[in-house]
């Protein structure tokens, strides 16, 4: 539920007591919502532009 809201997941693993996020970013990776649909977009832009 809070990795839906868009809590950040070592803040929820830390919730559940665990001292790492890989536990908890395996287990629930798919309730973590596309915080932005453009990420990645400005490696592309700065990369791949013509100048």
């Amino acid at each position: 539920m809070m990795l839906s809201a868009g809590e950040p997941l070592m803040w929820v693993a830390n919730q559940m007591d665990h001292a790492k996020w890989l536990l908890p970013g395996d287990i629930y990776a798919n309730w973590i919502p596309s915080t932005n649909p453009d990420a990645g977009d400005k490696a592309i832009d700065i990369f791949w532009s013509k100048k």
